[in-house]
Formats: structure tokens, C-alpha cells, sequence
């Protein structure tokens, strides 16, 4: 559908949702994409930033927005210090927000790309990357 969406020159529209009220109204309202975002930090947990965050914490955030958000694509980041150590880590930490439903997670940053595309294909990992931390 977004592949589609893309061919034509039509909007993809995302929204950051938490929880499982924010994916039902994502839902419902036709999204395209759910974020369970890191910047759940400060705008649930009350933290100044995106770093305080665990990944046990969005764990819980990815579960809870997968069983609001059954019809968009639910993509979870990987916050600051999940991803970045190993290629073991990262593909740890993919599996463990992919099974809590986000089909694609997130992995912020300027990273040495090149080593986790092949492993990430490999293990049909799919991920998303954005360069622009600012929640």
C-alpha cells in the first residue's frame, strides 16, 4: 500500500502514538504509519530528553500502540544505546521490538550503515533510518 501511495505521488502520513488509545485514533483516522517514538521520554515519561528511556520502556509502548494500531505500519525506535555497540545488539533489539509488533524499528543516527544492511537482510530485519534527532 505505501509502495503504491509513493508510485503515485500521494502523501504517506505518520503520527507518534504511545499507547493503545493514540493507535486506535491512528487507526481509525487512516494513518499510514505509527511511531512509538523515543520522545515518548519526555512527552509520557516527563524526561527533558529522548535518553532516559529503556528499551524495556518502549518494549511497552510498541505492544500497547500494536493492539490500537491494527492497519497502519507500526514502526518502533530503537533508543540511544540499543543499536549502536554490535550488529549482535542491534538485530537483538530488532527482534525484540518487531515481536512486540513494530514491524520496521528505527535506528536514529550517522551510523557505519554498510555493516548492518547485510546482516539485517539476512535476517529479514527491516529498518527504517533517519538522520534528524528532534523530537
Amino acid at each position: 500500500m505505501l509502495q503504491k501511495k509513493y508510485k503515485k505521488g500521494e502523501a504517506i502520513t505518520m503520527v507518534a502514538g504511545y499507547d493503545y488509545a493514540s493507535g486506535v485514533h491512528i487507526d481509525m483516522a487512516g494513518i499510514d504509519i505509527c511511531l512509538v517514538g523515543d520522545s515518548a521520554s519526555m512527552v509520557v515519561h516527563g524526561h527533558d530528553t529522548t535518553l532516559p528511556i529503556t528499551i524495556d520502556e518502549m518494549l511497552v509502548h510498541c505492544r500497547a500502540a500494536a493492539r490500537g494500531a491494527k492497519r497502519p505500519l507500526l514502526v518502533g525506535d530503537l533508543p540511544f544505546g540499543t543499536y549502536e555497540s554490535s550488529t549482535t545488539q542491534m538485530l537483538v533489539h530488532c527482534s525484540r521490538v518487531a515481536a512486540r509488533g513494530a514491524k520496521r524499528p528505527l535506528l536514529v543516527g550517522d551510523l557505519p550503515f554498510g555493516t548492518y544492511e547485510s546482516s539485517t537482510t539476512q535476517d529479514e530485519i527491516f529498518i527504517f533510518r533517519r538522520n534528524v534527532v528532534t523530537p
